[in-house]
């Protein structure tokens, strides 16, 4: 009797469905992927996620719910060499670029017009992150 009972108990295990982690779509492998990660995450509502896409230095991050952002076009990359470094560390913006850093200028649409972005990203170790970003140019 008691056999029967563990055997059934066993059998049951195996037919229960595992469920995927709630991040299992961050993928930080390149530029692009991390800027798809991000807007995934805006669009779930999900600061656990979003935060892992960024290098967070101490930042605090609000995400009151889901963003709805209905597309998103990367209209530009540029992979910063001395040139775009010297430009960039020379108007003291902070954080200060690297070279190999990488600017994606995209274009964000919502139901209601666009807005374009500025997502400046950095690799570490074998994650690309989120350094800083800024918004400019809307519909």
């Amino acid at each position: 009797m008691i056999v029967g009972v563990i055997l059934i108990s066993f059998l049951g295990c195996g037919n229960e469905k595992q469920e995927k982690p709630k991040d299992s779509f961050i993928n930080l492998s390149t530029p692009e992927n991390t800027l798809g990660s991000y807007i995934e995450s805006q669009k779930r509502g999900d600061l656990v996620s979003l935060k892992k896409t960024h290098e967070l230095r101490g930042q605090n991050y609000y995400l009151p719910g889901p963003i709805l952002i209905k597309s998103y076009k990367i209209l530009k990359k540029t992979i910063f060499t001395n040139k775009e470094v010297d430009k960039w560390n020379g108007a003291e913006i902070i954080p200060r670029a690297e070279i190999g850093d990488v600017q994606l200028d995209v274009k964000e649409f919502f139901a209601e017009g666009s807005q374009m972005y500025s997502y400046n990203m950095r690799k570490f170790e074998n994650e690309w992150k989120i350094i800083s970003h800024s918004a400019w140019g809307c519909d």
